[in-house]
């Protein structure tokens, strides 16, 4: 957390002390590039593609029924036949990092502690920061969970564990066996949640169905985070939804707000969720541009990590590299705020994306 204060807060309000130094959420970059360069952003692991067509008929169809209040049930029975749940062990949100929230407001508080990996997703840290609690970070081991190192940082106050698998901003992954030992060796306090952003790009064998094997499977303490904004292409209307046993769906529905995913949001999603074959095909696609440019890589010595939409590769410096991109057109992501000052995360864009990105990439990369 940052010491600054709140520019123009008057000394004599009571806002809470702690919220003058919460850092504040910084998106990829989507400016900067020279005016008349055409830009390619491949900076925030957004989808590849639009909405599927099916939910962009639903938005057309469901428009008139933005004067009423929504209601997500219609949603949560869908996802929880598809995974063969109970209805009360799906809750959904607006995305997943809404739904992270609701877990730090119900689960956190001052002196507790929620332990992951470092760099990672960084709302595990904000929202925890936000309650007062303590963000214990475990440093990546060649890039992938610490999984023991992990289990080493959990104490009596320890509340949350997350796994963020495949890891953003790595994309590296935990296993099926390694992720078995982790929530095995868990102490009965510790609640594990498996953040699947990404889940749906996946396609190594040795990749855990953690709803199947966990949620499905009755484990009291597990609880498992998808999101629509990725392969689905939803990112603007913000859908996330959690299975989990229906004590944690519980608590995390208490410290929600209510009718908190529109009704627009809704209707795309559950047209999305059943377009199964899109969705496959999007997987598919995607590993073939993603290998195209790890393979393009390799042949100039440049190692190229990740199993998602996206590849983290390691540069003397992340901010010049991005830099020298962006001047450009192709827009990328330093880690320096995941702490990682030498390292860049390159989002798998579009077929039309990469066409034009791969030269550029593969040109500015041969020159570092």
């Amino acid at each position: 957390m940052s010491d600054t204060r709140i520019p123009g807060a008057p000394a004599a309000v009571r806002l809470r002390e702690h919220v003058h130094g919460l850092a504040v959420y910084s998106p990829g970059a989507s400016a900067g590039v020279p005016a008349g360069v055409p830009i390619i952003k491949l900076s925030s692991n957004e989808g590849a593609e639009p909405p599927v067509p099916a939910a962009l008929a639903a938005l057309a169809d469901n428009a008139a029924e933005a004067y009423r209040y929504p209601d997500s049930t219609e949603l949560i029975e869908l996802l929880a036949r598809q995974h063969g749940l109970a209805p009360d062990h799906v809750s959904v949100s607006p995305g997943a990092d809404m739904m992270i929230s609701y877990l730090a407001s119900a689960f956190l508080g001052p002196g507790a502690d929620v332990v992951f990996a470092w760099p990672a997703f960084v709302s595990y840290a904000l929202t925890a920061q936000k309650q007062l609690a303590n963000a214990i970070t475990v440093p990546l081991k060649d890039n992938k969970h610490d999984l023991d190192a992990m289990l080493a940082a959990i104490t009596p106050t320890t509340s949350l564990a997350y796994v963020c698998n495949p890891n953003n901003p790595t994309g590296t992954y935990v296993t099926r066996d390694d992720l078995r030992a982790f929530i095995d060796a868990l102490p009965e306090h510790v609640v594990c949640v498996i953040d699947e952003a990404y889940a749906e790009y996946v396609l190594e064998d040795d990749y855990p169905n953690a709803i199947e094997e966990y949620v499905k499977a009755g484990h009291s303490r597990v609880a498992v985070l998808h999101t629509f904004s990725k392969i689905h292409g939803l990112a603007g209307l913000r859908v996330g939804w959690m299975a989990a046993p229906a004590w944690i769906v519980d608590a995390t529905v208490r410290v929600r707000g209510p009718f908190d995913v529109n009704t627009a949001a809704l209707s795309a999603a559950i047209a999305s969720a059943q377009a199964t074959g899109d969705i496959e095909r999007r997987a598919q696609e995607n590993a073939v541009r993603r290998e195209s440019l790890r393979s393009k890589l390799a042949a100039i010595g440049v190692k190229a990590i990740g199993v998602a939409n996206f590849l983290t590769i390691d540069v003397p410096d992340a901010q010049t590299t991005a830099a020298a991109l962006m001047e450009r057109g192709v827009i990328v992501r330093p880690l320096n705020g995941f702490g990682s000052p030498t390292q860049i995360r390159i989002t798998i864009g579009s077929d039309a994306d990469m066409a034009q990105a791969e030269p550029i990439i593969v040109d500015v990369l041969a020159q570092r």
